[in-house]
């Protein structure tokens, strides 16, 4: 599922992971050989599903109560 692969690769943990695997003094970054490394969690696709559902909802839920703010 494309969109659980970008909320996985967003999530704090994996962002967390390529920073620390990144090199670089002005630039920092990750190698493809260093980012085809790190572990990725890749659950059945009814797992991936439910994940995205779930994040989606919760999105929602977000904008909802930001609306409700402004």
């Amino acid at each position: 599922d494309i969109k659980y692969l970008m909320y996985a690769m967003a999530s704090p943990q994996f962002q967390s992971l390529v920073i620390k695997h990144s090199t670089g003094v002005t630039r920092k970054r990750i190698s493809k050989n260093n980012l085809i490394k790190l572990p990725f969690p890749f659950p059945p696709l009814t797992e991936q599903n439910r994940i995205v559902n779930r994040v989606d909802v919760l999105f929602e839920i977000i904008d909802s109560i930001e609306k409700s703010l402004n």
